[in-house]
């Protein structure tokens, strides 16, 4: 009788051990993968954590396999009552379909700033939607001039029965006049249409603004300088 209270006992015993084994076994694979996870600033979140400032939002939570979603809603509406659109050509142009579910409304890159005697043009690229056939939403462009800042800003048609693919599109600015209100410290900004304000990184310097990467001549000295992500070096 005891031999078999010991025997049974023993498979007790082993069956545990297999169970704690296979418990081992997924909970190691499970902290190998990213199912239940996300990464995002250097930070390690769990399906379920809230992700705090995840690109300039909030409610923003880790959904699992490094997917993050934000409970934003859809408000883009800001005030334009601000900004004009004097003396201001605009235009857009479609770049690329994106292999992505939505557009990033934070990736604001600039292209170009060409500023001359009698006016002043900024290309910018960002991100929304688009249709078919490569057709970039129709939208207008604003601007304002603010505490030694330029702020551009667009209002675009997101009507999804029409665009619908997340893609990347090109705004130009060309702001037309002798005056321009600019001076040591000047900055160009981008304002998105949730509100949001991006530095476009150019630089002023000889009474004349540049894009980050151009190269230009020192004013006074043998050198060539360059605007590097706002800041001008000359060598």
């Amino acid at each position: 009788m005891g031999k078999i209270v010991q025997r049974n006992w023993l498979l007790i015993i082993t069956g545990l051990l297999v169970m704690s084994s296979f418990a081992v076994f997924f909970i190691t694979i499970d902290e190998r993968t990213n199912l239940n996870r996300c990464t995002y600033g250097g930070v390690l979140y769990k399906k379920g954590d809230l992700v705090s400032n995840y690109r300039s939002n909030d409610n923003c939570y880790c959904m699992g396999s490094d997917k993050i979603d934000c409970d934003n809603g859809d408000d883009f509406s800001i005030s334009y009552a601000s900004f004009s659109t004097a003396n201001l050509s605009f235009s857009y142009m479609y770049q690329n379909y994106l292999e992505a579910n939505e557009p990033d409304y934070t990736r604001v890159l600039s292209e170009d700033v060409n500023h001359g005697s009698g006016s002043l043009e900024v290309v910018l690229e960002r991100e929304t939607l688009c249709g078919e056939n490569n057709l970039a939403p129709s939208q207008v462009g604003f601007y304002e001039f603010r505490d030694n800042s330029l702020i551009l800003t667009t209002m675009t048609n997101r009507d999804t029965t029409l665009y619908s693919k997340p893609c990347v599109i090109s705004n130009t600015f060309v702001i037309y006049g002798d005056t321009f209100p600019l001076q040591d410290g000047v900055s160009i900004l981008y304002q998105n249409e949730k509100g949001q304000l991006f530095d476009l990184n150019a630089c002023y310097y000889g009474s004349k603004l540049y894009a980050s990467g151009d190269s230009f001549k020192h004013t006074s000295e043998n050198k060539v300088c360059s605007c590097e992500m706002g800041a001008v070096i000359c060598k």
